[in-house]
């Protein structure tokens, strides 16, 4: 999703967690320390740019170990 915060045109990415008619919340979910945070947020219909769907490995959730099993290959 890209939308526009002021003159600002920003990028986000996670799950489409709900629609209120008047603006959109996302959410994204990541381990850090052995324990499953949430992380959501609202952005309003007139400053969404852009929506694209991505696939379903890009939205599972990210963990601290994942960037050194990464770095075993």
């Amino acid at each position: 999703m890209e939308y526009r915060a002021g003159d600002v045109y920003l990028r986000a990415s996670g799950t489409l967690s709900a629609d209120s008619g008047k603006s959109v919340f996302l959410e994204e979910r990541f381990e850090k320390n052995s324990s499953v945070r949430t992380f959501r947020w609202e952005i309003p219909y007139p400053c969404i740019v852009r929506i694209a769907e991505i696939g379903a490995e890009a939205s599972q959730p990210r963990s601290d170990t994942d960037d050194r099993d990464s770095d075993a290959a």
